[in-house]
């Protein structure tokens, strides 16, 4: 009489193995698909003169208090640099 050793993988340990797989697959499938944030868009101007800064402030200040009633704010930068924004309705546009 012959005696012979079968060893089978037990079932259970495939199943695992294979949802594991399917799980590394959703994760990596997910990833490529989801979208990325949107940064803020930080835009910057060349340097002007002093002068030039003045004039265009007075005209961009001139402009929002005629369109107030579209929308339209000024809003001056922080104090450390000389700078100032248009929005209109809450979204920059100058």
């Amino acid at each position: 009489m012959k005696c012979t050793l079968v060893v089978r993988t037990p079932l259970v340990k495939v199943h695992h193995g294979m949802m594991w797989v399917l799980f590394l697959a959703l994760v990596v499938a997910a990833r490529i698909h989801w979208p990325e944030p949107e940064e803020p868009e930080i835009l910057a101007y060349r340097g002007v003169s002093d002068e030039t800064f003045w004039t265009l402030r007075r005209h961009a200040v001139r402009f929002a208090e005629a369109r107030v009633r579209d929308g339209f704010e000024f809003t001056d930068g922080p104090n450390a640099a000389p700078s100032f924004q248009i929005q209109c309705r809450g979204v920059p546009v100058l």
